[in-house]
């Protein structure tokens, strides 16, 4: 599934926030960091996962590899 993020710029470009996805039909909604928390952790649930705090690490890792690969 391809998903567009806009990136909000703060403090001349030093900080970064998603701040809304573009889904596949161009609709834009807000990002909501829990739902990434949530779809890691059914997945890891479906195959005997219990963990929900690598759940957490795991989503924070994705939100910062997206707000590096998406700059602008």
């Amino acid at each position: 599934m391809t998903l567009y993020i806009e990136i909000l710029k703060i403090y001349k470009g030093r900080i970064l926030m998603i701040t809304q996805i573009v889904k596949r039909d161009r609709t834009r909604v807000p990002f909501h960091k829990e739902k990434i928390v949530w779809a890691i952790f059914k997945a890891a649930t479906a195959v005997g996962g219990k963990d929900f705090s690598i759940s957490e690490k795991l989503a924070d890792e994705v939100v910062n590899l997206a707000e590096k690969k998406y700059p602008d």
